[in-house]
């Protein structure tokens, strides 16, 4: 159910599909980590843009850590 969520979000709120995106939103509807959705909500509520730069600045600030792997470089 999640994934389906997941994928609805994505082009709703004008997101490409990618790696990246999928894990931050899938955070997101999950609640794994309450920073992440409490910082989109913000975002969203505020109207504000959702932009490749916030985008990576959230996976690294929020996702990162549990997957150093995959981080991105600050």
């Amino acid at each position: 159910m999640t994934l389906k969520q997941t994928l609805s979000l994505l082009p709703k709120h004008n997101i490409s599909a990618t790696p990246t995106n999928y894990a931050i939103w899938y955070t997101y509807l999950t609640n794994e980590s309450p920073e992440l959705k409490s910082s989109i909500d913000h975002i969203l509520d505020n109207k504000m843009e959702l932009s490749e730069v916030k985008t990576k600045e959230h996976y690294r600030d929020y996702l990162a850590s549990a997957h150093p792997e995959t981080a991105f470089s600050k």
